[in-house]
């Protein structure tokens, strides 16, 4: 049986899995939480469901309810990570990382080994 979390990430797997056939590279995809929850909930319905905190906050602030006066944000904490900051530090290090894949001729080595090694179809003259 599986949860409604390893359905995601079962999505997300297999993206990944497609994006690595087309570029020889997988895509490791930084999820902006804010376009998410436009994207997936656009009336608020979810959130406002399972974040009881967030029930009467109007559509405009609902993802990103910080930004609303203290006195109406009642108990809602401040958020716990920086989003721009966490994605800058992980597009800095994923870069790192591939220019030493890159460097290396290890993703060559890696689609020479594993690519295809079928000719291509020649065009049939009639």
């Amino acid at each position: 049986m599986q949860s409604d979390k390893s359905k995601v990430r079962n999505i997300h797997d297999h993206a990944s899995l497609t994006a690595a056939v087309d570029s020889g590279m997988p895509v490791l995809p930084l999820y902006d939480p804010i376009k998410q929850q436009f994207d997936q909930d656009p009336t608020g319905e979810f959130v406002r469901k399972w974040v009881p905190e967030l029930r009467d906050v109007p559509l405009s602030v609902l993802s990103i309810p910080w930004f609303m006066p203290s006195k109406l944000r009642h108990s809602y904490p401040e958020p716990i990570v920086d989003h721009a900051a966490a994605v800058a530090q992980a597009k800095r290090k994923i870069s790192v990382i591939r220019a030493q894949i890159e460097g290396d001729g290890t993703t060559l080595a890696l689609l020479n080994r594993h690519g295809s090694r079928r000719k291509q179809p020649t065009s049939r003259r009639r």
